[in-house]
């Protein structure tokens, strides 16, 4: 896997099979903006590579929510995300607004 932004280009070198024909990689920007995953396997791209992703700024809120199912969902099946409250006091909801247009 190949990082590429204006500034740099990284190889991630983090990743784990989790079970046959499934991998976890992990990277780390170095600085907010613009970035392009390029995913290749046995040489060649997967589909839809490269993939482009927005870094933002650190923050140091101490609350985050992250995962696939807040950057892309398949109508009838469980989109997931995970939220991380780190201890902070409250109580979590959420809103989803859309759907089919009539």
């Amino acid at each position: 896997m190949c990082l590429q932004s204006d500034r740099s280009c990284a190889v991630c070198d983090r990743w784990t099979q989790v079970a046959q024909d499934v991998y976890d990689c992990s990277y780390e920007p170095r600085h907010a903006g613009c970035l392009s995953i390029s995913v290749l396997y046995a040489g060649q791209p997967v589909a839809q590579s490269p993939y482009p992703v927005h870094v933002g700024p650190m923050s140091w809120c101490r609350m985050r929510a992250f995962g696939p199912g807040l950057e892309t969902a398949v109508a009838g099946f469980p989109a997931t995300f995970t939220v991380q409250t780190n201890d902070q006091p409250g109580t979590l909801r959420t809103c989803i607004q859309g759907g089919p247009k009539k």
